[in-house]
């Protein structure tokens, strides 16, 4: 369930007359930061940078990339009890939760790091006609639109996979989480990121349907509500994954959806607790 909508109570950000984005301690209604909406052109140029980015460092070896990912967790370790205790501002969480969800990150960070150039490495296959090669390349732009409940985990586990093969990442973090996204950007580049190859972006959900729209944005992922899922690429062309837990399906132009869901309309999910957080804020309604 996606909480950070304009105008709910709750966890809760609201999008005001001035095109900003206002966060609030949900524990005692504080104000926590006004974020000033990105303009249109701000956007593209944001977009553009980060498609640059890319074509400077789609050849970068994979060893470079481990190192940056690596890179990217010393930068943390120095930021845990900080980030912690915003994310437990802006979604009024138990302190211990967000400490606990920041190790979860480095786990997957540390995975990532270990395992990248394994899972990524080229796999021959015998074929009829001789043998085929299957290769992991990058493709561009991957556009991230999160949720607000894991403001840290919903982010890294799909941007270091990307950093990793080579894209790079667009944020649109949930708007309760706006201020966590912005501190995922300054601590990569605390890492010596290049500073295009992550970016936060501060915008409504509005403006994230014309991001994903935009030629240079490849693909798009997202995790959240049914308002969030509609701004996802469905019908437009590109690669997009909904995830959410365990379960994540593909779509590009040429995939029928029923293509998609057959495996998983004729088998039981696999059991997988709920992920679940605990709030010392009342629960919105």
């Amino acid at each position: 369930m996606e909480t950070s909508r304009p105008g709910r109570v709750g966890l809760l950000t609201t999008a005001n007359e001035e095109h900003a984005i206002k966060t609030i301690n949900p524990t005692n209604g504080d104000v926590i930061d006004t974020y000033d909406l990105m303009s249109g052109q701000q956007v593209e140029a944001a977009i553009q940078a980060c498609h640059d980015a890319f074509d400077r460092r789609r050849l970068v070896s994979r060893e470079d990339r481990t190192a940056k990912i690596k890179a990217i967790g010393e930068a943390r370790r120095d930021s845990k009890e900080d980030f912690a205790q915003l994310m437990t501002r802006e979604i009024g969480r138990l302190i211990g939760d967000s400490r606990n969800e920041f190790d979860r990150c480095a786990a997957i960070r540390d995975f990532t790091a270990g395992q990248g150039s394994k899972e990524l490495a080229e796999e021959k296959r015998g074929i009829p006609e001789g043998q085929g090669v299957i290769t992991y390349a990058a493709i561009g732009t991957i556009h991230g639109i999160q949720c607000w409940n894991f403001p840290c985990c919903q982010v890294i586990r799909y941007a270091v996979a990307n950093l990793m093969i080579g894209n790079d990442v667009l944020l649109k973090h949930g708007s309760s989480c706006t201020g966590s996204g912005l501190f995922l950007r300054n601590l990569m580049g605390r890492a010596n990121l290049p500073e295009t190859l992550f970016t936060a972006l501060v915008v409504a959900y509005d403006q994230s349907d014309r991001v994903i729209a935009n030629d240079q944005v490849r693909g798009a992922t997202m995790t959240g509500s049914e308002r969030a899922g509609r701004r996802c690429p469905a019908g437009r062309g590109k690669c997009g994954e909904r995830r959410e837990g365990a379960c994540a399906a593909a779509k590009c132009q040429t995939v029928k959806a029923h293509t998609i869901l057959q495996p998983f309309l004729s088998t039981s999910r696999p059991v997988n607790p709920p992920a679940k957080t605990r709030c010392s804020a009342p629960w919105p309604r």
